[in-house]
């Protein structure tokens, strides 16, 4: 285990170089990238401080813990109104926060429908306590207490050792995420790749699953190429 920081990946004649910011050097046959993904918050004042504690994105990961508290969900696309739709088996105190944006007419009959509230206005900051949502502040003044905050946000690749070594991505519903086979390969011969940067839907079981697979089939690659008699 080393506990440094990769600052470059390349690739000459079949081996890896890796290069560490204290100026490790290692050389390997194959690489599997798991460096995970980076959330885009949204730029409200409070959402780093409340990120993970009740400013949540999923609720199959966050849901029972505030399971029948007062929830908002905060839109950025479509994929909210179908948050929107599932969050009621988790809490029936639910509105709508639209900081500003605007609903279609399909949209707006979907959400009257469910019954839920929605609060048009532009969102000024959260008000938090130890990043424990006690209410949303509105740029017009008004304040609405909620619990927590359900919002789906986009991504980024945390790191571009994928891009520097030519890996094909695929553009993902949220961002990008490097584009794998079933045995976790990526593009390139000896990349494999694991976990969120690889997948389109996280959760740490997936990723453990992942990387699993992922070693496993590193490891039979390097059997097969050092004696091919091994193969099946």
């Amino acid at each position: 285990v080393v506990r440094d920081e990769v600052v470059e990946v390349a690739q000459a004649d079949g081996v890896f170089r890796i290069s560490t910011g204290e100026g490790g050097v290692f050389r390997a046959k194959k690489l599997i990238l798991a460096h995970g993904v980076v959330d885009i918050l949204p730029e409200i004042e409070g959402a780093y401080e409340m990120w993970g504690k009740s400013l949540l994105q999923c609720p199959y990961c966050h849901g029972y813990e505030v399971k029948g508290q007062r929830f908002g969900v905060l839109y950025s696309g479509e994929a909210s109104l179908h948050q929107l739709k599932i969050l009621p088996d988790w809490s029936d105190q639910l509105v709508l926060l639209m900081n500003g944006e605007r609903l279609n007419a399909e949209q707006e009959a979907v959400v009257k429908g469910l019954g839920v509230r929605v609060y048009s206005q532009k969102i000024a900051g959260f008000a938090h306590k130890n990043g424990m949502l006690g209410a949303v502040k509105f740029a017009d003044g008004e304040t609405l207490e909620r619990d927590a905050i359900f919002a789906i946000n986009r991504h980024r690749l945390s790191a571009d050792f994928a891009t520097d070594l030519g890996v094909e991505l695929a553009d993902g519903p949220f961002g990008p995420m490097i584009k794998v086979d079933n045995l976790q390969q990526s593009s390139v011969p000896g990349v494999f790749a694991a976990g969120d940067c690889a997948r389109a839907m996280h959760n740490s079981a997936w990723a453990i699953s992942e990387g699993a697979t992922a070693g496993i089939f590193a490891h039979q690659s390097l059997v097969v190429e050092r004696n091919p008699y091994q193969q099946g």
